[in-house]
């Protein structure tokens, strides 16, 4: 059976099965049948810019987005490592959210812009349909008085039901309700304590104010009361005299390791083996072919090591984003001059331990959960079983 057998119908109920980006890359252009069905019957789209290409996204901006602006449902945006720099281009496209009348659901991830973060949430009062917005992992560029104009702006939205929040702030900051039956709403429902700085003002005055830790808020109005009676299971530690365990050592004693001559990738080639390297580089150039076969990364064996040596490295030197490390200001120099920012993202895209055609479904008696890193759990297994064993031998999480 060919597809384009299938009735209109069925076309429709299948496109929903795609995401949004997937579909429209898929079919666009397929011929005039399937654009017609794209871009005048299909009224459903789920855009997700998080993990997209450059190239990619300028694609659809340019000759898909235009059209389908009335049709999508949910979108998400975002300024991370994989997509930096996103917010400006896409409103450097003339794209502003109010043109997205039918939007329901908004995802904004990492804007680190707080003016670009003000600009699409006021360009959220235009939508009508607009229930849900979610904001995660940005960072506050400005004053903390901004934050509380912030909130006062998306607690306006007019169809607003869920809010979820998990942003950092630079300090203390009361967060003020407008008004008094939402401020009731919030006190009752809506704060999740788990060990952050800022605050929420849930009362009528500064002298009633309680002050609530969150790391994040879900401000929902429709909340179903069962969920209240709900409790967090917690651990209790109990102080007890600790009993030396009985146990005698049966092994023999061994010479100490010899570790003249050895540099620090040797240590590295101990637990992983230098075959680690061939799988990431084999399986990340077979990824990027079924991704995009007009476009393979072509990663070498010795662009893999670099690789790995920089997340080693950034285990050392913590910043919050990874671009930091390649910008002028914050720039680590033995990262930066060993592999240019794009190719690092670039090959981080890309990189795979296995063929992903080749994973069982869940249904399936030998699916394996770990199947995604089990060449390397392999490598890791079997080498550590070429440790000998002796009495004082400690093994550190």
């Amino acid at each position: 059976m060919h597809l384009e057998s299938l009735a209109n119908e069925l076309l429709l109920y299948l496109f929903e099965f795609f995401d949004g980006i997937q579909l429209l890359r898929a079919f666009h252009d397929f011929n005039s049948r399937f654009n017609h069905l794209l871009y005048n019957h299909y009224r459903v789209y789920r855009i997700d810019f998080h993990s997209i290409s450059k190239y990619q996204f300028d694609d659809l901006c340019q000759y898909c987005l235009p059209s389908i602006t009335d049709q999508i449902i949910s979108l998400t945006i975002s300024d991370d490592d994989e997509t930096p720099n996103l917010p400006a281009i896409f409103l450097s496209y003339n794209f502003t959210l109010d043109k997205f009348t039918r939007l329901q659901s908004l995802s904004l991830y990492s804007i680190q812009s707080f003016a670009q973060l003000s600009q699409l949430i006021y360009q959220c009062h235009q939508l009508r349909h607009l229930t849900r917005l979610r904001m995660f992992d940005g960072y506050n560029d400005d004053r903390n008085n901004d934050i509380q104009f912030l909130i006062n702006t998306i607690w306006s939205l007019p169809k607003l039901q869920h809010f979820y929040l998990n942003y950092h702030l630079s300090s203390k900051t009361w967060l003020k309700v407008p008004n008094k039956n939402k401020k009731t709403d919030l006190k009752n429902h809506t704060a999740i304590p788990n060990g952050m700085s800022e605050t929420i003002d849930t009362s009528e005055s500064e002298d009633e104010m309680k002050k609530i830790q969150v790391i994040r808020m879900i401000l929902k109005r429709n909340i179903n009361k069962k969920h209240l009676n709900q409790r967090e299971k917690r651990i209790h530690w109990v102080k007890k005299p600790f009993t030396l365990p009985i146990s005698t050592f049966v092994g023999g004693s061994l010479p100490p390791p010899n570790h003249s001559g050895l540099e620090p990738i040797d240590y590295f080639y101990t637990m992983f083996g230098k075959e680690s390297f061939d799988i990431l580089k084999e399986q990340s150039n077979l990824y990027s072919v079924q991704v995009n076969p007009n476009r393979p990364v072509n990663i070498s064996e010795s662009e893999i090591r670099q690789f790995v040596g920089i997340l080693l490295m950034t285990g050392i030197y913590g910043f919050p984003q990874q671009r930091s490390y390649w910008t002028n200001s914050t720039r680590v120099e033995s990262i930066a001059s060993t592999m240019s920012r794009d190719r690092f993202l670039e090959i981080k895209k890309n990189l795979h331990v296995v063929d992903n055609t080749n994973q069982l479904s869940q249904n399936d008696p030998n699916y394996d959960r770990a199947f995604k890193v089990r060449p390397l759990l392999n490598i890791i297994k079997n080498n550590f079983r070429k440790i000998q064993k002796e009495e004082q031998l400690c093994v550190d999480e």
